[in-house]
């Protein structure tokens, strides 16, 4: 703790801006605001390749922002929520062409640890796979229930819990960020700031968080 209290931050750090996405499906069926299709998403990497754009993760930002790190004059941090295997399948290879990191904010349930998985679950060697790609991992709580709301014990289990079933499950040994999932997103999009930490230290927020 007297190590992040004592961290040496920039006066003057960038502003990196953070799009939030969900699902990316072929036919996509739900909310629009956490369901795109593969098509679009498509068209919004090639728009941000073609004017000048860079992913990074969210420890290349806070690493720059401690002095450790450079960041390229044009960052963006691409986080997907929660964990679908349509991350995998249908993201992952776009980011995949242009050689681009994203961050996967994962809940550590939605990870399924059985034979023969279903075809929508995401598995442990999907997650590497992500990893070995450049992304980066964050804890999205145990189930995804608003922390806003909790307190004590069940607030320390969705945060703490998490962390050490994603570090059991996957190779990432360094899980040290966490999203923030809040369930009352959806009718304050424009108002309500869900943080992102990470080492404990909160580096940037977005505006919604499902």
């Amino acid at each position: 703790v007297a190590a992040l209290l004592s961290a040496s931050y920039c006066a003057d750090p960038q502003p990196v801006p953070i799009l939030v996405y969900h699902r990316v499906l072929e036919d996509p069926e739900g909310p629009p605001l956490t369901v795109m299709s593969t098509r679009l998403f498509r068209a919004q990497m090639a728009w941000l390749a073609e004017n000048g754009y860079q992913p990074v993760t969210l420890r290349r930002v806070y690493d720059s922002w401690t002095g450790e790190a450079l960041l390229p004059p044009k960052p963006v941090v691409l986080t997907f929520d929660d964990g679908y295997a349509d991350q995998v399948r249908n993201a992952a290879p776009v980011l995949r062409e242009y050689g681009w990191p994203a961050e996967l904010g994962l809940v550590s349930t939605a990870l399924y640890l059985g034979d023969d998985p279903p075809a929508t679950s995401l598995t442990p060697e999907m997650v590497q796979d992500l990893l070995d790609d450049g992304w980066g991992l964050e804890s999205h709580s145990v189930t995804h229930v608003d922390l806003t709301r909790l307190w004590g014990e069940k607030l320390r289990r969705e945060l703490v819990d998490s962390r050490t079933r994603l570090v059991a499950v996957t190779s990432c040994s360094n899980v040290t960020g966490v999203k923030v999932p809040v369930e009352r997103w959806a009718s304050m999009a424009h108002a309500h700031r869900v943080p992102i930490l990470v080492d404990g230290q909160c580096i940037g927020a977005v505006g919604v968080s499902g």
